[in-house]
């Protein structure tokens, strides 16, 4: 809507928005729906989204722009026509370098994802080839269903694994509800790939700003329908920054001291040497201390901080030096609370009291916020 405004045009989406409610013949009913409506464009989020949509799409010019495809090379869509999007690809070697920070003597892994997911193929091949490198040895345990993952879980708590890393994978995801006390009662950390898994009980959450990634769809979408672009105009686009979100429950339950995980390696395990503090309402006496700080902690929330510069400033942190922050007493893009900016309207840390981990009815929604 905003971007329509901005154009001087009306985008037509109220009465196109389905969801298959992870259904297959529900998602083949919709693509045959949308393309006998004869829409302009169909926005698809996720992996097996996308590909149904470009199969209903076959014979005609009917564009789809896909969200939240981890790995389009693997899905098929790179190289495709009439497709195009954006991607929510991990980098694996960040979050991998945490679970080394917070656990420096790790010798054993567990890896925790569905073989049938494409979202997880590299993810889990990049982990592999870490592991290897830093002579760690890794668990692989699998499952496609929640059922199955609750025994796979299980079965890597009796593997004696202190840390499990799963990746964007949406079968764990949605599983996690189900295993994450399994994990925390047994003192097992669970890092994802993704801020939902921790807003559902994970440990850690970690990957691309979903924000930023449906700000980037939506452009893309605007620009097919409005500057007469095609999806052979608009490589697929992947995103460098991203967010670390901490369950403080679950932090607590596994008798890890905040301190120490933010302090580890050296600087930080988040980078720099920034205050950690508590910080349940987000008072103006507490502005000097955010402008200095680059992670905050909400007591019984999830927390989310924005982070930068991972890549080029290894030795300060696992995930580099944050850029300063302010408060800024504005909505959360995810609805009511505040957010924290870095002074340039990139939000660092929002503070949502409906997003507490125990009210969650909706995991996906927070994969693929609007």
């Amino acid at each position: 809507d905003k971007l329509g405004a901005e154009k001087g045009v009306t985008f037509d989406y109220a009465d196109y928005y389905a969801n298959a409610q992870a259904d297959q013949s529900n998602l083949n009913q919709i693509g045959a729906d949308l393309v006998g409506d004869g829409v302009d464009v169909i926005v698809a989020v996720a992996t097996p989204t996308a590909a149904t949509m470009l199969a209903a799409v076959e014979d005609t010019d009917i564009p789809v722009v896909y969200s939240a495809v981890t790995d389009p090379a693997a899905a098929g869509f790179d190289g495709e026509e009439n497709i195009t999007g954006t991607s929510d690809a991990l980098n694996t070697e960040a979050i991998m370098n945490l679970i080394t920070a917070v656990n420096p003597d790790i010798d054993t892994i567990g890896l925790l994802y569905d073989l049938s997911q494409d979202a997880s193929t590299q993810a889990i091949a990049d982990a592999k080839a870490f592991c290897d490198a830093n002579g760690i040895k890794y668990i692989e345990k699998n499952g496609t269903t929640t059922a199955e993952v609750q025994m796979a879980a299980e079965a890597l708590i009796a593997a004696g694994v202190k840390a499990v890393f799963t990746p964007t994978d949406n079968t764990v995801m949605t599983a996690e509800l189900s295993i994450y006390e399994t994990f925390t009662e047994a003192g097992v950390q669970h890092y994802t790939g993704a801020d939902s898994f921790a807003l559902n009980g994970a440990f850690v959450g970690y990957g691309v700003d979903y924000v930023q990634l449906g700000e980037a769809t939506a452009d893309m979408v605007a620009e097919l329908l409005c500057e007469g672009k095609t999806t052979a105009d608009l490589p697929y686009q992947t995103f460098d920054n991203g967010i670390v979100t901490i369950n403080t429950e679950t932090c607590e339950a596994l008798g890890l001291d905040l301190d120490t995980v933010k302090k580890a390696p050296e600087g930080g395990a988040f980078g720099g040497s920034e205050e950690v503090f508590c910080c349940p309402q987000c008072t103006a006496s507490q502005e000097a201390k955010l402008n200095k700080s680059g992670i905050f902690v909400v007591s019984r929330l999830a927390l989310s901080v924005k982070s930068y510069g991972f890549a080029s400033s290894p030795k300060v942190g696992a995930f580099g030096s944050p850029r300063k922050v302010h408060l800024s007493a504005k909505a959360s893009p995810f609805g009511r609370g505040v957010t924290v900016g870095d002074g340039e309207g990139e939000p660092a840390f929002r503070h949502d009291p409906t997003r507490e981990k125990g009210i969650q009815k909706s995991p996906q929604a927070f994969l693929n916020p609007e």
